[in-house]
């Protein structure tokens, strides 16, 4: 009799037991972005709705219905879209319905009160939850993934590889995988390296979706901050050259820079209507350059955020450099002080900072401005495709094509350029070692091609994918 009055209080005080209150942040937030807010997002919002901050949601549409009202699911639009059998109206549209689950966090959310349980109610829901926990990488690739990034470490001849929730680091003499630096965002598209090597900063995350930098520890291999999180991937990264600051690109246009040393974001821009391509901090630490597919390239102040100078040199309407032209990739000279940048169109453009805030009007003078030649050079690179990636080194630059062909140019105009390396496969990005002695490109084909950077000499090729590599193939001509 005490065994079964035991058992009976038992299950009564489990069936009594209070359910935990629902989390928008954890349990809610999660189910609004990926069913929700592509259509019903910042840029788009059909309907004139908008469910991409935790106030937006409150906000009626055109309809002028009440789309949350707390405690009450039924006075909820919101609720009662997702949950209609009308199929002509209810959400997602053109999509698979919600499942039971969601639908009943969601209901019980708003029965709850419809709170917030922590965070900014103006804060993107993508960007609410923070950092994510990512997945390891596969131990092997089905097939070879596309180099997104690249870039030397410090004082070595190793490389490091963009791969599929990791970054790999291979030795560029002998071919062969050195480690694997795993559980980071699945899509990599920027490396840099803090200059003794101890650190390295990552950008990237899930188009349309999840925008991550993050800096790891390179003795253990672990994330060791996330300096930012945003609702579209970072496309572009920077460090200053004292290594105090980092700068990130996102893919809404963005521009983040933060403090290296104590791991926190400094500030935060939208200047521009377009993905951040191309960043550099200037030598001084005084401005960093942001380059963007709308053709234009700012100068932003590294202490404030605050806009300095514009450079319209990708868009001109009148004159012999005309035309409309987006920018992939932007660099600091570090000894003129002078910047340059590039994309497609035929030349690799340089200018001054503080010139082109000089020369700078407003719309009523915008054609005076564009008829004259203004202080900007422009270097023909000879390259039959847009400028993805830039290198100053030893006094010269090198411009590496989409199509993966590498043109040398001589930063002061006065030597023609060279086409180093003709075309040879589709690459989006190229790196080379500070000493300046070989570039390296990164094919869609997982492919590396090593080249000498003084005679173009193709010195060595192999496949920088896990379970793909073929081995070092040298192909010196």
């Amino acid at each position: 009799m005490l065994n079964i009055l035991t058992v009976f209080i038992s299950v009564a005080v489990v069936q009594s037991a209070p359910t935990a209150a629902v989390s928008f942040v954890k349990d809610v937030a999660p189910i609004i972005v990926r069913r929700c807010t592509g259509c019903h997002g910042e840029k788009i919002n059909l309907g004139g709705y908008r469910a991409d901050t935790f106030r937006n949601m409150f906000k009626p549409g055109v309809s002028g219905l009440t789309s949350v009202e707390p405690g009450r699911p039924e006075g909820s639009n919101l609720l009662r879209l997702v949950t209609t059998k009308i199929e002509q109206v209810r959400m997602p549209k053109s999509d698979s319905a919600l499942t039971t689950t969601q639908v009943g966090l969601i209901k019980r959310w708003i029965l709850e009160g419809a709170k917030l349980d922590s965070g900014n109610p103006n804060t993107l829901l993508r960007s609410l939850a923070g950092a994510r926990v990512h997945p390891a990488a596969p131990t092997s690739y089905s097939k070879p993934l596309p180099v997104t990034a690249l870039s030397f470490v410090p004082n070595s001849n190793s490389i490091a590889v963009s791969g599929y929730n990791e970054v790999t680091i291979w030795d560029t003499v002998t071919g062969k995988m050195i480690r694997r630096i795993g559980n980071l965002p699945h899509w990599i598209k920027a490396i840099q390296f803090t200059k003794d090597g101890s650190k390295m900063v990552v950008a990237g995350g899930t188009p349309g979706e999840y925008g991550e930098v993050a800096v790891i520890d390179m003795v253990s291999g672990k994330r060791m901050a996330v300096l930012g999180v945003m609702s579209d991937a970072a496309f572009s990264l920077a460090l200053s050259a004292d290594n105090r600051y980092a700068a990130a690109g996102f893919a809404d246009a963005t521009v983040q820079v933060y403090d290296l040393q104590k791991l926190e974001l400094r500030w935060s821009t939208r200047v521009q209507s377009d993905w951040i391509t191309g960043l550099s901090f200037s030598k001084d630490g005084r401005f960093v350059v942001s380059g963007s597919r709308d053709t234009t390239v700012k100068v932003l102040e590294v202490a404030t955020g605050e806009l300095f100078a514009t450079y319209a040199g990708h868009n001109r309407q009148i004159g012999k450099y005309r035309g409309q032209f987006p920018v992939f990739s932007a660099m600091f000279d570090s000894t003129s002080g002078d910047a340059f940048s590039a994309g497609a169109g035929e030349w690799i453009q340089r200018w001054n900072p503080e010139k082109a805030k000089a020369e700078a009007g407003d719309a009523g003078d915008m054609e005076e401005r564009f008829a004259k030649a203004g202080h900007a050079r422009y270097l023909e690179h000879g390259l039959l495709d847009a400028v993805y990636s830039m290198h100053l080194r030893n006094g010269k630059i090198y411009a590496t094509s989409l199509q993966g062909a590498i043109s040398i140019i001589d930063p002061q105009g006065m030597v023609p350029f060279r086409v180093l390396v003709p075309t040879v496969e589709s690459s989006f990005v190229s790196a080379m070692p500070e000493d300046g002695s070989k570039i390296v490109t990164g094919a869609f084909s997982g492919t590396l091609r090593i080249y000498d950077s003084s005679s173009g000499a193709r010195i060595s090729q192999f496949v920088a994918q896990p379970g793909q590599s073929t081995g070092i193939k040298t192909t010196r001509r």
